[in-house]
């Protein structure tokens, strides 16, 4: 459903090209999944996969395009540090609605990622083991902290009353005999 009474947005392609290496990557992948989907690949697919495109909304005469492209660099950045935040450290929705227990949980895992972020840089070992090796370290790393960090969630208040308050009983309990 579009916009009816909006005013269009005014917006600039921006282009770069990729390094050589980074080029033929793209080509290689783009020719693979064309393979692996069964279809040809264009010719005009083979040029795009040169280029880094990108469409902004940002004005021209404020933000040059070297600028830009430096932005995108800082938010892909941002986008796999909330990446690794949700998948490996499980920053998603609160276990609880109760704001007290929302509120530790988010900060245990704010803190677990404050622990883990000067550790998740590549060991010193070679480049194709280097990423999956620190990305399991850094999973088994947040449980461990997690576990060390949160404490086991309460019982839902319906549960504690059923395992804390007595059933109701037909006969009365005994009394205990006091000393006099």
């Amino acid at each position: 459903m579009g916009r009816k009474k909006a005013s269009p947005s005014a917006l600039r392609i921006v282009a770069f090209r990729k390094p050589k290496e980074a080029a033929e990557a793209a080509r290689a992948k783009a020719r693979a999944a064309a393979k692996r989907e069964g279809y040809a690949i264009s010719a005009g697919t083979l040029t795009a996969a040169e280029w880094v495109i990108l469409v902004t909304s940002l004005d021209a005469k404020a933000f040059a395009a070297a600028d830009i492209g430096a932005l995108y660099r800082a938010r892909w950045r941002i986008e796999l540090a909330f990446k690794r935040l949700k998948s490996l450290i499980g920053l998603s929705a609160p276990p609880s609605e109760d704001p007290e227990t929302a509120k530790t949980w988010i900060l245990a895992h704010l803190l677990m990622a404050l622990l883990l972020e000067p550790h998740t840089s590549a060991p010193e070992i070679s480049p194709r083991m280097a990423a999956p090796l620190v990305w399991r370290l850094t999973s088994l790393a947040a449980k461990a902290l997690l576990a060390a960090l949160m404490p086991a969630p309460m019982p839902k208040a319906s549960m504690a009353r059923r395992y804390l308050l007595e059933p109701p009983r037909k006969r009365t309990y005994q009394a205990i005999p006091t000393l006099s």
